[in-house]
């Protein structure tokens, strides 16, 4: 699932956070995060194009009415800003990766378990079998 294409449905407030669902599960986000996503959903992006609703049900409402942002332009806006998405985003993964089981990374995340287990083993190196293995002459 792409960020650009999170609707409003699947942030969610549990007690004191807030919550997104980018796969089957809620995953708690950061308290600054939830705040600028409540204000994201409260607020909405005031759009001057013909056609596009007030308030739709995308997170990141697109150009075209109806339609999320495309995964590029959320991607340049961001950069303009100064957050540097393809680290960020690599880095985020990658310390998800190592911290949970690849069938639960998959799951939550919606992604193919082949692609969970590379990341926990290549880009977490979080596959301490191979680690000692390669210490061992």
């Amino acid at each position: 699932m792409s960020i650009a294409a999170l609707t409003v449905s699947q942030v969610t407030r549990h007690d004191d956070e807030v919550h997104i669902r980018p796969g089957k599960h809620d995953i708690p986000v950061p308290p600054a995060l939830g705040t600028i996503l409540n204000t994201l959903i409260t607020d909405g992006k005031p759009y001057t194009g013909t056609g596009t609703p007030e308030h739709g049900k995308w997170l990141f409402p697109g150009l075209l009415p109806g339609q999320p942002i495309t995964p590029g332009r959320l991607s340049a806006r961001l950069n303009d800003i100064g957050i540097p998405v393809r680290a960020a985003r690599r880095a985020a993964l990658t310390g998800l990766a190592a911290q949970v089981p690849a069938a639960v990374l998959a799951d939550a995340l919606g992604i193919h378990p082949t692609t969970a287990v590379t990341w926990r083993t290549h880009d977490a190196g979080s596959d301490w079998n191979r680690y000692a293995a390669e210490l061992v002459p």
